[in-house]
């Protein structure tokens, strides 16, 4: 039986990168109850706390590196 894994969608705020830089990552959710200092998505990028937003599945372009690191079976989490 495979495990579903869950996701967060997440991109920088609006003002803090340039908008080619807005991509959405997937970083899976956090296993403590509090925000964590940083997230780092499938695709090695860090984003520090207060940095990002989350985004609903289906909007916003995705990183395309953050998808080729995607395990078979798991979906992004709203």
């Amino acid at each position: 039986m495979l495990r579903r894994l869950a996701f967060l969608l997440v991109r920088f705020r609006k003002g803090l990168v340039g908008e080619s830089q807005r991509t959405c990552h997937m970083v899976p959710i956090p296993a403590a109850d509090e925000v964590p200092e940083q997230l780092t998505a499938l695709c090695g990028l860090v984003i520090e706390r207060g940095t990002a937003e989350l985004v609903t599945p289906g909007e916003g372009m995705p990183c395309e590196a953050c998808l080729l690191c995607v395990p078979f079976g798991s979906s992004p989490t709203s």
